[in-house]
């Protein structure tokens, strides 16, 4: 009887045991998820107050900075090519540099296509700045045979293929003063009536035979829009909805409009329109405003005129009430005449007045405390947020990590987190945007940083961009 009762009980324990055993794992694994808890608290993410009028919507400015051939005497300033030799007279400015513009008469114009020293200076020079090619390709193209217009899309394609093989960050094509170059005087019998349809049109077919090979350039147009009514007999607000529906039925979307219109050409065309222009481009193009910060008069002046009245012209336009996506500082004019160095004292070369404008940027959108410098974009044409951390004087910073909220960063929006910036590829991250976020409204987007070390937030856009998931 004792053996039996033994064995009895010796089966109760044997039948209880996988229960003591898994009630055992299951609060083992809590022990070790709530020792994991404390010792890597989650990233919270702060709840930032989105506010939805049109002058939140912002984010700091990308600066833009291109040379060009000089008024009638098409010359570039002599110093050209030592912007590429000697990048050390312009080290802060290329820095503060979002976008290099290599401008189409460059090719025949200069010598830094030459293959060895665009390879060996010009592309070192450049290499962490993002590349726009900017061209009149467009223009008139259905005024011209078949073979001709062929012949110019394919100088262009030439020149944009060089810029890609070279290894440089290609990512705009800027089409210059299409909707209003006027026709010049010997083509006149030669074309017949251009129409603004011709001319939508000949953008369409030029835009179509690019994309074929470059699928993830974005286009942007340069727009004379207080000449539209002289130059083509078309009052703006109309040229703008017909451009904008022409091009969205050829099947693109239009990346900025940036606004060529000289700092003198605020009683033509004032700041009242500039914000109405600004306010059409960003909400009904879903694209980003630009002025080109550039003078007539003092152009013509001084290379100090030149310096004083751009940086007037951006903080005028600040004051109204202006908000640009991009600056692009270039000049049509015979100043300023020197392009470095950006620190020289008594004279002012144009890098000289581009650090100036990223001096004010600074101000405007102002640098961490601990003196790290941001920037955030979005790059609509294939769903990617890129952005940059670098010191103020633009060294890559490694070691942190991003975050990037979508509408609201808070418990219920979507964080998305990107790998850490890496120092070898010039401060840059990349983060790719949800699928779900593809559906061709408009985002709030908001972004900051946490540095692995000292675990310090900062936020990289001061106030909420806008962003259009592309369909």
């Amino acid at each position: 009887m004792v053996s039996k009762k033994k064995t009895k009980k010796s089966k109760s324990v044997i039948a209880k045991q996988p229960l003591v055993k898994w009630l055992g794992i299951v609060f083992g694994l809590l022990v070790v998820g709530f020792i994991a808890w404390k010792m890597f608290p989650k990233q919270k993410v702060d709840v930032f107050e989105v506010g939805v009028t049109n002058q939140t919507l912002r984010q700091q400015p990308e600066l833009w900075f291109g040379v060009n051939g000089r008024s009638e005497e098409k010359a570039y300033p002599s110093d050209f090519s030592a912007l590429f030799t000697s990048p050390n007279l312009w080290t802060k400015s290329r820095a503060a540099t979002d976008v290099f513009v290599f401008n189409q008469s460059a090719d025949y114009l200069t010598n830094i296509y030459r293959d060895n020293f665009f390879k060996n200076k010009v592309v070192p020079a450049v290499g962490e700045m993002e590349i726009a090619f900017d061209t009149i390709g467009p223009a008139f193209l259905s005024c011209h045979s078949k073979s001709v217009a062929a012949n110019v899309i394919q100088a262009d394609l030439v020149q944009m293929r060089r810029l890609r093989d070279a290894g440089l960050k290609l990512r705009y094509l800027k089409l210059q003063s299409v909707f209003n170059k006027r026709m010049p005087d010997n083509m006149v019998e030669k074309c017949g009536d251009y129409t603004l349809a011709r001319r939508l049109g000949d953008i369409n077919t030029y835009v179509s035979e690019i994309v074929k090979e470059f699928p993830d350039i974005e286009i942007g147009v340069v727009d004379a829009t207080h000449m539209h009514m002289r130059n083509i007999n078309a009052e703006w607000r109309t040229v703008l909805s017909e451009a904008r529906t022409s091009f969205e039925k050829a099947g693109f979307k239009w990346s900025f409009l940036m606004l060529d219109r000289p700092y003198e050409g605020k009683d033509a065309f004032p700041y009242s329109s500039v914000l109405e222009l600004e306010q059409i481009v960003r909400e009904e193009w879903g694209a980003k405003f630009g002025i080109i910060v550039t003078t007539l008069d003092a152009g013509k002046t001084s290379n100090q005129a030149f310096h004083e009245t751009a940086q007037r012209y951006v903080t005028e336009y600040y004051d109204v009430g202006g908000r640009p996506d991009i600056l692009f500082l270039e000049s049509w004019q015979k100043y300023p005449d020197k392009l470095i160095p950006e620190n020289s004292g008594s004279e002012y070369p144009m890098t000289k007045t581009l650090l100036a404008l990223d001096t004010f940027i600074d101000r405007k959108f102002s640098v961490a405390p601990n003196g790290v410098r941001s920037s955030i974009r979005t790059t609509v044409s294939n769903n990617v947020i890129t952005g940059w951390i670098r010191t103020k004087d633009g060294e890559a910073i490694s070691r942190q990590q991003v975050v990037v909220c979508i509408d609201r960063c808070n418990e219920t929006s979507i964080s998305v987190m990107a790998d850490k910036v890496k120092s070898d590829k010039g401060g840059w991250f990349e983060i790719i945007v949800p699928p779900k976020f593809f559906d061709g409204k408009r985002h709030l987007v908001q972004a900051y940083y946490v540095d692995s070390i000292t675990k310090q937030k900062v936020q990289i856009n001061q106030s909420p961009f806008v962003f259009y998931g592309k369909n």
